[in-house]
Parts: C-alpha cells; structure tokens; sequence
C-alpha cells in the first residue's frame, strides 16, 4: 500500500481496509445419539455459518518539533496514545 495525503496535525486518516468472508459448515449434535447411523440425522443439525470481517487503518499524525530544549524521542513516545 502507498499513498500520499496532505492533511492538517491531529486529523485522522483512513488509509484502507480490507475485508475478509467466511462460510463454515456448523453441526449441532446430541453426545453418542447424534453419531448412530440413520437414526443419528434426528438428533443433529447442520447449518453454514457466513461471518464478515473488516479491517480499517486509522493513522493521526501529530507535529513533533525538535528544538533545543526539546524532549528525548522517548519520553514523547511514552506520551503516544495507542487506541
């Protein structure tokens, strides 16, 4: 993934996402019942199971100014809020 976006300190970008699909098959059975031939397909169920996912990226870029008198790197990245 590259991009270049012009934004202003502190606003938040959406870089992108990505979206994941999944069907399962589910069986739902009674202990031992569920397992005899024939009869067994009265005591259990079957279903497909869809579940959707998605990841988004969110980046807040903040303005760090190196003067003199200026915190070390680690002291402001103790400061940095990993939400």
């Amino acid at each position: 993934l590259s991009s270049i976006v012009k934004v202003k300190n502190d606003k938040k970008i959406l870089l992108g996402g990505l979206i994941q699909q999944r069907t399962e098959d589910q069986v739902n059975k009674i202990p031992l019942l569920g397992d005899i031939p024939i009869l067994g397909h009265a005591f259990r169920s079957k279903k497909k199971v869809k579940s959707k996912s998605e990841l988004i990226i969110v980046i807040t870029p903040k303005l760090i100014r190196v003067d003199e008198g200026t915190p070390s790197l680690e002291k402001l990245e103790k400061g940095i809020d990993y939400d």
